[in-house]
């Protein structure tokens, strides 16, 4: 038992170190390994610096002393990240329908082929539909994913209805007694009003085919996109409401 919360512990920390790398280096370039003190002033800069939102600097400065060790303001942050809300997996509904949204380039269907993946391995049958009928390129990539992992896709062409598209895939999803169903979305800007519409309507349609459905809808958010990310969380739940959030770390070549 031990050495399995040791392992959770070193998986943990290779995470937390991984989504602040950024701000770990700009402590690095200016604050030398021998210095045991940091002073509050310099680490409430840098935490700017860094496009962190201020709340959350407000949080992990919260009585903390003038000089801090590199230990307690590791500490402190790690403290912001561990309260995490259970979920509840009892009587999940079948098919779990999961939509999937958030703008251009964020990762959303890498992510969708990685939560397939994880579901498949997991012993759970599980469909993909292609909703994102805006670009062509979206459904090629999302139906490479489906060949590359044998896993079934609900598709048509581009510039067709993607509300047509979410109702098939959950249809089909229910006629062959599927787990799991993961419905790509269109990237859109939270700006953009006729598409926001129609993710509205994604939704409605949604909830005809089935009843509750989709379940969790998901926004897929690049992390290195700071506060930008934020406004985008807090526009696209006011549009649809969003039940959870997927942080990628997205790096262009």
């Amino acid at each position: 038992a031990e050495q399995s919360s040791n392992e959770t512990s070193s998986k943990e920390d290779a995470v937390f170190n991984k989504a602040f790398s950024k701000t770990f280096d700009s402590f690095k370039s200016i604050i030398p390994k021998r210095q045991e003190k940091i002073d509050f002033d310099t680490i409430e800069e840098l935490l700017i610096e860094s496009d962190i939102d201020y709340e959350i600097i407000e949080k992990a400065m919260d009585g903390l002393p003038s000089n801090i060790s590199r230990k307690e303001l590791r500490h402190r942050l790690v403290m912001l990240f561990e309260h995490a809300p259970e979920v509840d997996t009892t009587n999940i509904p079948k098919p779990f329908v999961e939509l999937i949204i958030g703008v251009n380039g964020a990762g959303k269907t890498t992510t969708i082929a990685k939560l397939a993946n994880m579901y498949k391995k997991n012993g759970s049958k599980v469909l993909l539909g292609a909703g994102d009928t805006f670009r062509a390129a979206a459904i090629e990539q999302l139906t490479r994913w489906s060949d590359k992992l044998d896993i079934p896709i609900i598709k048509t062409k581009q510039g067709h209805d993607s509300s047509a598209v979410a109702y098939d895939t959950i249809s089909s999803a229910l006629a062959k007694d599927v787990d799991h169903v993961l419905i790509d979305t269109a990237g859109r800007l939270q700006t953009q009003v006729n598409l926001n519409k129609e993710l509205e309507k994604i939704v409605k349609v949604c909830n005809k085919a089935l009843n509750g459905a989709p379940h969790q809808k998901l926004i897929v958010l690049d992390g290195t996109q700071g506060r930008s990310a934020v406004a985008q969380a807090k526009a696209f739940h006011e549009i649809v409401g969003i039940d959870g959030i997927i942080v990628t770390n997205t790096v262009v070549v």
